[in-house]
């Protein structure tokens, strides 16, 4: 169990130690590889990442703080070996739940999308094709005679009256006006 996690600690500060003369690299490395980690290694980076974070600053306040409680509810020195085999522990179980965790998910993803736009597809375009040419053909048969002879007379009957009622003096209106009320 030790040079596993050894191991482990050597290759971050590699990483480490090849960007960081390069300031240029890092930058673009550390926001790239963010939005990478994220979405696709979720878990597994993630799970990994973790553990292995949290035991390098844990393992200062770690002894400080369960050294209280663990004497006063078992007031023995073994339990403090078992205390250190707990983290190393929890590290191999991760790896095992995490790998169905991913099959899980995996097969219900792809299933489901597959289906739907499967099926949607095939009734858009069957229903739309069917009713926009069928309506469109009885409508413009019905508008094609009465667009003719609706434009003729209304653009000749509104442009005729509109200048001659403004071009007329307001004398020839206002008694036109007093005619047609009929006092």
């Amino acid at each position: 169990p030790v040079p596993q996690p050894y191991e482990v600690i050597k290759k971050i500060p590699y990483e480490v130690k090849v960007p960081v003369p390069q300031p240029y690299e890092v930058i673009k490395k550390i926001p790239y590889e963010v939005k990478v980690e994220v979405p696709v290694p979720k878990p597994y980076e993630v799970i990994k990442k973790v553990p292995y974070e949290v035991k390098v600053p844990v393992e200062k306040p770690y002894p400080v703080e369960v050294e209280k409680p663990y004497p006063v509810e078992v007031e023995k020195p073994y339990p403090v070996v078992v205390e250190k085999k707990v983290p190393y522990e929890v590290k191999v179980p991760v790896d095992k739940p995490y790998k169905v965790e991913v099959e899980k998910p995996y097969p219900v993803h792809v299933k489901v999308p597959v289906p739907q736009p499967y099926t949607v597809e095939k009734k858009v375009p069957y229903t739309v094709e069917k009713p926009v040419p069928y309506e469109v053909k009885v409508p413009i048969e019905k508008p094609y005679p009465v667009y003719s002879e609706v434009k003729v007379p209304v653009h000749k009957e509104i442009p005729i009256p509109e200048k001659y009622h403004v071009e007329v003096p307001i004398f020839h209106k206002e008694e036109h006006h007093d005619h047609h009320h009929g006092y």
